[in-house]
């Protein structure tokens, strides 16, 4: 029984261990939608919830409220209203 019990433990740690290692395998392209949970390849940074070269400022928008022109919304800054807030970006509803 002992025996059975380490083999099982076995098993699902090394199940475990994958599943890990492969998520850590997917990253997200330059350009691809990024977050806190997600990760880009190679030296590529998420600036604004897109990944881009480190360095640049070419996809940093202000928030879609803001005086100047934004477009960039999340889970406490929502878009104006009859907008509507898809991968991170305001779009038209």
């Amino acid at each position: 029984m002992k025996n059975l019990f380490l083999i099982l433990s076995l098993a699902i740690l090394t199940f475990a261990l994958s599943k890990s290692l492969k998520s850590k395998t997917n990253c997200i392209q330059y350009g691809g939608d990024c977050d806190f949970t997600s990760f880009c390849c190679g030296s590529n940074k998420c600036k604004d919830y897109r990944c881009s070269l480190k360095g640049t400022k070419d996809n940093q928008l202000g928030w879609d409220k803001s005086k100047k022109e934004g477009n960039k919304c999340d889970w406490f800054h929502h878009c104006k209203k009859g907008r509507k807030c898809m991968s991170h970006r305001c779009y038209d509803s």
